[in-house]
């Protein structure tokens, strides 16, 4: 109240309207998901495969399409292409990225790191 230099009546409200509170939870979430789950990379992941990467991934995991000899066509999602790398190294040769290109590039990076650090 100390800073408060002058003061005129507008015949606004002083609060807003009503808001519909599972709606305004429902945008939070949503942009919320929309930031966790920025880069997406396409992944051939084999069937048997599938319900431990969807677990792993949650709702940042998609099936796409079928492929032949028991694979799947699958997008998978993070925050960042570290990140989803970081996700998906741990997977070894269950999986394979196909695109895109830099999360490919990143793999090989934490791959050749981890081969330094352990030959």
């Amino acid at each position: 109240m100390d800073r408060i230099s002058t003061l005129s009546a507008t015949g606004e409200p002083a609060r807003p309207a009503p808001m519909d509170l599972d709606e305004a939870w429902r945008a939070v979430v949503e942009r919320s998901e929309q930031e966790r789950s920025r880069i997406v990379a396409s992944v051939s992941v084999r069937e048997t495969d599938w319900p431990v990467l969807r677990h792993h991934f949650g709702r940042h995991a998609q099936h796409v399409e079928d492929r032949p000899e028991g694979r799947m066509l699958v997008q998978v999602a993070a925050h960042t292409v570290r990140g989803l790398a970081e996700q998906l190294a741990g997977w070894g040769q269950h999986l394979e990225v196909l695109e895109p290109a830099a999360v490919r590039a990143e793999l090989a990076r934490i791959g050749a790191e981890l081969l330094d650090a352990y030959g």
